[in-house]
């Protein structure tokens, strides 16, 4: 009886440490697509751009240096949601708005074709979310 309520003690003890290291690792996953991005750059023909939530509507600038993209791939990392459309601003200040209409779930993706290889500067993905969703864009060299 004893033995039960120590190990009964020590779970729910634990949980609230659970919850801080989830949240920790949510925060270093933003520097660790950050670096993943820029390694992927140097020695692959795709680069992680961003992950992001759906609902957030956030716009995510991405670094010049990462180089030309003839397409994006957005792949969703968790949940599921409606993607409406997106916004890519390119280096050169055009701004292109791509209709996507489409809902996708874990492991789904939407390919995006950019006609032709451009220099991003920012994208912003509009959409409504299924709970708490979040996707990952990647640019196709």
């Amino acid at each position: 009886m004893m033995k039960t309520a120590l190990v009964a003690g020590a779970l729910i003890g634990a949980a609230p440490l659970a919850a801080t290291r989830a949240h920790a690792d949510e925060t270093r996953d933003d520097y660790r697509h950050e670096r993943d991005g820029f390694r992927d750059a140097q020695t692959r023909n795709y680069v992680t751009l961003a992950a992001m939530d759906i609902g957030r509507r956030d716009t995510v600038d991405i670094d010049r240096n990462l180089g030309r993209f003839r397409s994006l791939r957005v792949m969703a990392i968790r949940g599921a949601g409606y993607i409406d459309f997106i916004e890519v601003r390119y280096a050169n200040g055009e701004q292109q708005h791509i209709d996507v209409k489409r809902t996708i779930g874990r492991g789904e993706v939407a390919d995006i074709d950019l006609n032709g290889a451009h220099r991003l500067e920012a994208i912003t993905v509009h959409g409504t979310p299924d709970g708490h969703s979040a996707i990952q864009v990647i640019g196709l060299r």
